[in-house]
């Protein structure tokens, strides 16, 4: 396991940009405008903006504590600064919040899809399918995903210009006004409840994979940036087009956004473009964040060969995501009510505690260890 050839990155800057990209993304393209509106109202618009701040700026701070540990994950630097046993049952913490994450977003898969798209499909039979997609993929190795994710790229770009050009001829101003008429603590409350969709923490798992050099950090932040980007077209071409009453009211307003756009009798019902985007990026996100459980799991437990998770793992995702939502309506009051609360400590105090503790112990230097972080695949 310490031989030269794993020292070598298993991601290029470039696919590690296009999987924090499709990472943000994920399922906030469906659900974030209403959440938004819902909170925000008209000022929804700035909310988002306010979120994307917040996560760019997190994940400034991330990238100080990868750098600091660039050959380690945050499982690992975790035992480095709490110690074996503490640091072990964060670690393990950790990847059970990820593992969650990873069964939250089937359940979010199959629910949007049997109540949009295939209403007479049981959701166990999407789940099944779905998790078995996610476990081949990342059997195959972080490679793989992101040169997967690289080659998904350019198509996800270009729907989502066809999905999004006719949306900005319905600009109209006096949709976004009273500017701030419920004062600021609404947009501050819908920006830090957007940022908390995002969980950009997780890919400091992939982080010490990613090939080094200051492209890194550069990549994680255009990576959130260009996902922000993203989010904030819908959500502002969700209230253009839906207005902020109905953009609140819906359960996936962006999908709604869709069924709305028209060109002239050229281009009309372009919802099997978004469900396409969104697809793609929960597909990706999903397969990221089971294999940062599974690589968390196997660094706590010091298992030799990560693949040995994958399946029994992926077999458990089943019962986990059936039981995480009872219903949709379910589904979107936990979204809105208690996940930040859930993830704030793992997603923000956690890494915060470790860049602290870093600090303390060693200083203002970077600390290099010579050892890989294991390979994951």
């Amino acid at each position: 396991m310490n031989n030269s050839d794993d020292k070598k990155p298993l991601v290029s800057i470039r696919a590690f940009t296009i999987l924090t990209m499709f990472y943000t993304v994920g399922t906030s393209i469906l659900i974030t405008p209403g959440g938004l509106n819902l909170h925000a109202k008209q000022d929804a618009w700035i909310a988002c903006l306010f979120g994307i701040a917040l996560d760019l700026a997190l994940v400034w701070v991330f990238s100080v504590l990868g750098e600091r540990y660039p050959d380690l994950t945050i499982i690992q630097y975790s035992r480095v600064l709490l110690g074996r046993w503490l640091g072990g049952a964060a670690g393990l913490l950790f990847s059970a919040f990820c593992y969650l994450l990873a069964a939250l977003l089937v359940a979010d898969l199959g629910y949007f899809l049997t109540t949009q798209v295939m209403s007479d499909t049981p959701i166990e039979a999407l789940a099944v399918i779905f998790i078995a997609a996610v476990a081949y993929t990342a059997r195959q190795g972080m490679r793989v995903y992101s040169l997967t994710a690289e080659m998904l790229f350019p198509w996800v770009t270009l729907l989502l210009v066809i999905l999004l050009f006719p949306v900005f001829n319905k600009f109209d101003v006096q949709t976004l006004r009273p500017v701030f008429e419920f004062g600021y603590i609404p947009v501050a409350k819908g920006g830090a409840s957007f940022s908390m969709l995002q969980e950009v923490a997780v890919l400091l798992v992939l982080y010490p994979f990613v090939s080094k050099g200051k492209g890194r950090r550069n990549g994680y932040l255009a990576g959130t940036a260009i996902g922000g980007a993203v989010l904030f077209s819908v959500t502002a071409g969700s209230e253009f087009v839906l207005g902020v009453e109905l953009t609140a009211n819906h359960v996936y307003p962006s999908y709604a956004l869709a069924k709305n756009i028209r060109m002239g009798h050229m281009i009309e019902r372009v919802e099997g473009l978004l469900m396409f985007i969104w697809v793609c990026s929960v597909f990706i996100k999903t397969v990221v964040t089971f294999h940062a459980s599974v690589i968390g799991l196997n660094q706590t437990l010091g298992i030799r060969d990560s693949k040995l998770l994958i399946w029994p793992l992926a077999i458990g995702l089943f019962p986990v995501a059936m039981a995480s939502y009872t219903n949709i309506v379910f589904a979107v009051n936990f979204v809105d009510k208690y996940w930040a609360a859930y993830a704030f400590p793992f997603i923000v105090l956690f890494p915060l505690l470790l860049l602290c503790l870093s600090f303390i112990r060693h200083g203002r230097r970077s600390v290099g260890y010579d050892r890989p972080p294991g390979r994951p695949s």
